[in-house]
């Protein structure tokens, strides 16, 4: 999933429990204007498990 711009106002919170359940982690902390890709599978139990990333206007926060 790839995904920049406006994302963390138009997911839903039935949006972001699937993510989770695909392995994110990072998906409660987007903000406004943020670009998101993550790479998971369906069942992925522990948050973290899928490999994703959060561009930030000024930083970077990586999880493997």
């Amino acid at each position: 999933m790839f995904a920049d711009n406006v994302l963390c106002v138009s997911l839903s919170d039935v949006s972001k429990k699937w993510l989770r359940a695909f392995g994110s982690a990072l998906i409660d902390k987007l903000q406004f204007r943020d670009s998101f890709v993550m790479l998971g599978q369906r069942g992925l139990a522990v948050p973290g498990a899928a490999i994703e990333q959060v561009a930030a206007t000024f930083q970077l926060i990586t999880s493997y």
